[in-house]
C-alpha cells in the first residue's frame, strides 16, 4: 500500500516464497561461514534502508535470519509488516515479523522457538553525506521459548563526503544477549575512500568484540581487529587502441586478535587487468594468505563420512590466478578462472569455467564447471560443482527459468524449474517444481525431496 508517494506499507500473512529462485551452491574451503544473498522479494524492497555495518562481514541486520534456519530450511512466517521510504527528509524503515516454532517431527525436538523480530531504522541525508541509527531485536515467544531468549542490536553510522573525491564512513554497534549467550559487546569500523577518474584508493580499520553477537545479522568472525588497504588505478594506453582500459589493483587485509597477535591475512595483487574494446577482459593475480587456526577444523567432508582436517597451527600460502572472459553480451561467450599454487600446507589447483549462450532477448543460458583439487597432509580431495542456468522469455511477461546443480561433495543433483506468467511488478501466476536427488551409492534413498507448487499473486491500486 502506498501510504504516500515516497512511503510504502507492506503487510504479509501466512507468508510464502515459493516462486523465489533457489540458492546457487558454494564450496567452502575456509573455517568461516559462507554468505548467501537474500532473494525473497518482500525483504528486497528498500533493502538498502536497513543496511548498517560492513556488507557480508559485519551486518547488524541480515533478513535471511527471518524465516530461514542456519542451514537454509524454511521456518513458517505467520505475519509481518514493513514501512519504508522517506518521511520529513529522513529515510525510515520499520519492520516487524512473527515466525512460528520449528519442530523436528522425526526427533521430537524444537529446532527453533517462535520468534518476533523488530527492526527500526532512521537515516538523514545532508547533501552527499548521511548519518543514522538502527535497532534490531529478536524475542523468543511461545511455549518453546525461555524467559531470557532474546537478542538486541543497536547501531550508529555515518557517511561524510569530506571532499569532492574523498568520503569517510564509520559505524558503531552493540549487541545485548543473556549472559548465557555472551552478554554484551561492541563492534565498529572506520574507513576513508578516495575516488577520481584515475584512482580508487581506500584504507580502513574494523574491530569486533569477542562477545559481539548479532543473531539477526551476519558476522563472519568475531574477536579481531582488521587493517585494510586497497588501491586501484585506471588508464588507457594511447599506443594500444584495442585496449579500453588497464586497471591494476591491489588490496591487503590483516586480522589480528584483540591482543594484536596475527590471526590471518589476505593479499590480492592484480598486476594487470585489461579490458578490450570488444568487451573481453583478462588478467593475472597473485593471491597470498596466512592463517592461524587455534583449533583443528574440517575443510572437507563427504557423504561417506570421510573428512580432511587442518590441524591447529600457523600457515602461509600463495597461488597464481588467471582470469579471463570474452564479451558477455555476445551470442556465445566464455569465462575461465584457473588457480594453481599452495593452500595451507598443501597443493591447490582449481578451475572455474562458464559457457554462456544468448539467443536475442529470449534465451539466456549458462553452463558452469567448478573444480577444487586440494592435496593436504591430512588427505586429498577433489570436488566438482556443476551449475546449469537457463531462461526463456516467451513474451515480456511470460518466462520459463531453470537452475540445475550437481554437487559432488554432497552427492546431490537439485532442480528448480519456474514458469512465470506475470501481470506487472513481479505479480501473476507461478508454477514451481523442485527436485533433489542423491547420487551416492552409499545411501538407500535416491529421491530426497520433491515439490510442485502453484501460486497466484495480484497487485491492486487503491
Amino acid at each position: 500500500m502506498g501510504v504516500r508517494a515516497d512511503l510504502t506499507l507492506d503487510v504479509t500473512v501466512n507468508t510464502d516464497f515459493a516462486q523465489v529462485e533457489a540458492d546457487e551452491q558454494q564450496v567452502n574451503l575456509t573455517r568461516f561461514p559462507l554468505f548467501f544473498p537474500e532473494k525473497r522479494p518482500f525483504f528486497l524492497e528498500n533493502a538498502q534502508v536497513f543496511q548498517l555495518g560492513q556488507p557480508r562481514a559485519v551486518d547488524l541486520f541480515f533478513s535471511r535470519r527471518i524465516g530461514l534456519s542456519p542451514d537454509g530450511e524454511p521456518i513458517d512466517i505467520i505475519a509481518g509488516g514493513r514501512l519504508s521510504g522517506k518521511l520529513g527528509g529522513y529515510n525510515v524503515g520499520l519492520l516487524n515479523m512473527q515466525t512460528d516454532a520449528a519442530i523436528n517431527e522425526r526427533l521430537g525436538q524444537t529446532a527453533a522457538p517462535a520468534n518476533n523480530f523488530t527492526v527500526m531504522r532512521l537515516q538523514r541525508e545532508v547533501g552527499r553525506s548521511n548519518f543514522g541509527a538502527m535497532f534490531v531485536g529478536r524475542q523468543g515467544v511461545g511455549s518453546h521459548a525461555t524467559a531470557d531468549d532474546y537478542n538486541r542490536g543497536y547501531g550508529l553510522d555515518l557517511g561524510w563526503q569530506a571532499s569532492t573525491n574523498g568520503r569517510l564512513s564509520a559505524f558503531l554497534a552493540r549487541t545485548d544477549s543473556p549472559q548465557t549467550k555472551g552478554g554484551s559487546d561492541y563492534a565498529g569500523a572506520m574507513g576513508y575512500q578516495y575516488t577520481s577518474e584515475r584512482w580508487n584508493n581506500g584504507v580502513g580499520f574494523t574491530q569486533v568484540g569477542e562477545r559481539f553477537n548479532p543473531e539477526v545479522g551476519f558476522l563472519q568472525r568475531r574477536g579481531y581487529r582488521r587493517f585494510e588497504g586497497r588501491t586501484n588505478m585506471r588508464f588507457q594506453p594511447k599506443q594500444w587502441p584495442w585496449i579500453r582500459r588497464i586497471q591494476p589493483h591491489f588490496n591487503y587485509n590483516a586480522y589480528v586478535d584483540l591482543h594484536n597477535r596475527l590471526e590471518s591475512s589476505q593479499g590480492h595483487w592484480h598486476f594487470f587487468d585489461i579490458q578490450t574494446l570488444s568487451g573481453a577482459r583478462f588478467g593475472y593475480v597473485i593471491v597470498s594468505g596466512q592463517d592461524r587456526p587455534r583449533l583443528p577444523f574440517t575443510i572437507y567432508q563427504d557423504v561417506t563420512g570421510r573428512r580432511v582436517v587442518v590441524p591447529a597451527g600457523e600457515y602461509g600460502w600463495a597461488w597464481g590466478e588467471f582470469e579471463g572472459n570474452t564479451n558477455q553480451s555476445a551470442p556465445l561467450w566464455a569465462s575461465l578462472v584457473h588457480r594453481i599454487g599452495n593452500y595451507y600446507d598443501g597443493d591447490y589447483q582449481s578451475w572455474r569455467l562458464t559457457l554462456g549462450l544468448r539467443a536475442g532477448a529470449r534465451l539466456l543460458s549458462e553452463l558452469g564447471w567448478n573444480r577444487d583439487d586440494v592435496t593436504l597432509p591430512g588427505g586429498r580431495f577433489r570436488n566438482d560443482l556443476v551449475p546449469i542456468k537457463a531462461s526463456y522469455a516467451f513474451t515480456s511477461l511470460a518466462s520459463l527459468q531453470g537452475l540445475i546443480q550437481y554437487n559432488k561433495q554432497a552427492s546431490t543433483i537439485s532442480s528448480n524449474i519456474r514458469l512465470a506468467l506475470l501481470n506487472r511488478s513481479g505479480t501473476g501466476f507461478f508454477l514451481v517444481y523442485n527436485d533433489r536427488r542423491d547420487t551416492s551409492p552409499f545411501t538407500p534413498d535416491e529421491l530426497l525431496g520433491r515439490s510442485f507448487i502453484v501460486k497466484y499473486t495480484r497487485l491492486f491500486d487503491y
